[in-house]
Order: structure tokens, then sequence, then C-alpha cells
């Protein structure tokens, strides 16, 4: 099974997120903005995996929203 996930999160500071975050994507997760939208697309094989993917990026998100990028 293929499961997919396109996250877009408005926000001030997508470019610099974006820019933090892809230094850490693997080769199935791209992170990347658009004016102000911070995009996030995932693309894996097992449901467990984007789930903990995007756990994983949202607690990063947070702190980057937090400490106001």
């Amino acid at each position: 099974m293929l499961c997919r996930a396109r996250l877009i999160i408005e926000t001030e500071g997508a470019t610099i997120i974006a820019r933090a975050l892809s230094a850490d994507d693997p080769e199935w997760c791209r992170s990347y903005a658009e004016k102000n939208l911070l995009i996030l697309e995932i693309t894996t094989q097992k449901v467990e995996t984007l789930i903990n993917t995007c756990n994983d990026y949202f607690m990063t998100i947070k702190a980057a929203m937090a400490a106001k990028v």
C-alpha cells in the first residue's frame, strides 16, 4: 500500500522553516515553501511511517514557530 500526505501550513516564516526541514528530508519526503506556505509532501509504504513522519514535522514546526523564526 502506498501512503501519501501533503500538508500545507500558512506561516510568515515558511521559507526559513522549509530550508531547515529540507536539510534532513529523506528521499521519500519533500519540504519547500511557496510564498507564505510551508508545503510538506510525504510518500511511504507504511501508514505508521507516515504518521510518525507527520508528527516529527509538526514538532519541529511547532518549535520553529514558538521561536518566531
